[in-house]
């Protein structure tokens, strides 16, 4: 009785395993099909040649104060280096990153000088119709001994912006 036990068990297994495959391939091509029609059915994104990297190794000049939140776009080496000074640190990725402004150019959002710890997040940075919006998420933490002037510094390749809107967002750890 148990080799025709056997014998039975090995002929149904062989038919379940091949409808069940069967069953798999097919929802493949169902769930290929669906994904399918689903993306052709969206609008395109709009994507441009346009590459930002967030800048480091930067801070902002002692000379230099404000009293609102700014946003500058820096054109050159010059508008730079009036504003912004370099950082060095040890190690192999102390440097500061380096602007071919021939190619690329800067874009900064410095906010007022402040003994609160002061996150600055890049949430975006967008070019419409010559008008460069940069948007950023600040963070504020907790009251600190010393001060500290919080920016933000990206570098985008292209031509820069006529103008700059700064979009920010607030809260509070």
């Amino acid at each position: 009785a148990l080799p025709i036990f056997l014998n039975l068990a090995n002929k149904y297994m062989y038919k379940i395993t091949k409808d069940i495959i069967g069953l798999l391939c097919s929802c493949f091509v169902i769930s290929m099909l669906s994904i399918s029609c689903v993306t052709s059915s969206r609008p395109e994104k709009q994507f441009t040649s346009m590459e930002i990297i967030k800048a480091k190794g930067y801070f902002v000049k002692n000379t230099i104060t404000v009293t609102d939140p700014t946003g500058i776009v820096f054109q050159n080496q010059q508008q730079l280096d009036s504003i912004m000074g370099m950082a060095a640190t040890m190690g192999v990725n102390g440097r500061p990153t380096i602007f071919d402004f021939s190619k690329e150019y800067g874009v900064a959002c410095i906010f007022p000088e402040t003994d609160s710890s002061r996150v600055l997040e890049l949430l975006g940075y967008t070019v419409t119709n010559g008008k460069g919006i940069l948007s950023v998420k600040v963070i504020t933490g907790a009251k600190q001994t010393y001060s500290v002037v919080p920016a933000l510094l990206i570098k985008v390749s292209g031509s820069p912006p006529g103008n700059l809107i700064v979009e920010k967002t607030f809260e509070t750890n």
